[in-house]
């Protein structure tokens, strides 16, 4: 009697399995992870696919004004060439989608912009034959730009601290990362600390969620309130090994207000929302987080 080993159904169910050469791998919202399982010759201009309501698939044709979604991992590439040869095993992150049109990757400066919420997908062609396609798995690119921020601040963290933040002490561009700042608040010295695995997973979803936030942002309320009781936050992330990113969170538990600025490919990109319906949430997180802080522990 054969052992399951020598069965011949067996061998032939693994002599069908077929390894892609690439793989489209989906790591946030708009943010991709491309694995060469063999050496593979790509066409550097991917397609980004959006599905319509009755589901057929179509692709971006005016994306960074013409130059379409490109395979580099950052704006500061200049010329990319039209083909790009990936070794066996190499894997390339590369620059994100925005969600916008216009300015899908480095083009800042645009006058008329469109964000895309809804299903998408990547669409990767070799040179060689643009009919071959290797296709990445459905996004969803979430309702607002705010949402997005959040979700890809909330992508991918293995490390996060938390510290407080001198409402006397800011910056209002945040412009310049640096390490005794938090979203253009000064640091409270001595008071950084990291976050245990449960505190971080707690900040993590309550970053993933829609439902606690205002994202329609009242400029003018957030200046009518006097900032006080701040917190930062600091989340790395790391889409694959030796490629990370940073995003800088800044509370204000008086004017219930939130700054993420998230780092992407040297840019600082600043985005601000309201968070007064889940503030009990969040000063959990954060008085947890600090449990020597008489003030956090306090507040209402």
């Amino acid at each position: 009697m054969d052992g399951p080993g020598d069965s011949p159904f067996a061998a032939s169910n693994a002599s069908s399995v077929t390894i892609p050469a690439l793989t489209v791998e989906n790591r946030a919202p708009g943010q991709f992870v491309l694995h060469a399982n063999a050496a593979i010759k790509i066409a550097t201009k991917a397609l980004i696919e959006r599905r319509s309501n009755d589901g057929r698939w179509t692709a971006y044709e005016d994306l960074e004004q013409g130059k379409g979604y490109r395979l580099m991992e950052a704006c500061s590439d200049g010329d990319v060439p039209p083909c790009r040869t990936l070794a066996a095993g190499e894997v390339l992150v590369p620059e994100p989608w925005s969600g916008y049109g216009c300015s899908a990757q480095c083009n800042q400066r645009c006058d008329k912009n469109a964000f895309s919420p809804g299903a998408h997908r990547l669409i990767v062609s070799t040179c060689d034959d643009a009919e071959s396609r290797y296709e990445g798995l459905p996004f969803e690119i979430p309702p607002t730009p705010m949402v997005l921020a959040r979700q890809r601040a909330a992508s991918n963290v293995v490390r996060a601290t938390v510290v407080r933040l001198d409402p006397r002490r800011a910056k209002d561009d945040g412009e310049v990362r640096s390490a005794d700042r938090r979203a253009g608040f000064a640091v409270v010295a001595g008071t950084e600390k990291e976050l245990e695995v449960d505190g971080r997973s707690e900040l993590l979803k309550w970053l993933r969620g829609q439902a606690g936030f205002e994202d329609g942002f009242d400029d003018t309320r957030r200046k009518g309130c006097k900032s006080d009781h701040l917190v930062g936050f600091l989340l790395t992330s790391s889409a694959a090994p030796g490629r990370e990113t940073t995003a800088e969170i800044a509370l204000d538990f008086a004017c219930n207000y939130m700054t993420v600025i998230h780092e992407q490919g040297g840019r600082r990109e600043t985005t601000l929302s309201f968070f007064e319906r889940s503030r009990s949430v969040i000063l959990g997180i954060a008085s947890r987080g600090l449990p020597l802080d008489a003030e956090l522990s306090h507040l209402p």
